[in-house]
């Protein structure tokens, strides 16, 4: 068996680099952080207890809309794997907050 040598060819391409860079781009990173942070007010929203938890959910969800430029365009793939990420991170704050409770 012979081991040839490759010429470099620079740096990959956007398709060779990964999906999420990709995606982001296509997708637009606006879209993806708004898409994120769905779980997330969500959380907030089934444990707000008092009115100031209210207004700072409300607060967010604003802030939300005004920071991000929300395009839901035909890009099913990237909206599912946006969707994903949500899902893993919402599961990530939960999973950390019953840590949390259960080591003290």
């Amino acid at each position: 068996m012979r081991l040839t040598q490759h010429a470099y060819r620079g740096p990959p391409k956007q398709d060779q680099a990964g999906l999420s860079e990709g995606l982001a781009t296509d997708l637009g990173l606006g879209t993806v952080a708004a898409i994120e942070f769905v779980p997330v007010i969500g959380l907030a929203a089934l444990t707000a207890r008092t009115k100031r938890n209210g207004v700072a959910l409300l607060l967010g969800v604003t802030g939300v809309d005004l920071l991000t430029d929300v395009r839901l365009a035909a890009e099913p793939v990237g909206v599912g794997f946006a969707v994903a990420n949500a899902m893993l991170f919402a599961l990530y704050i939960v999973l950390g907050h019953h840590v949390a409770h259960s080591v003290t």
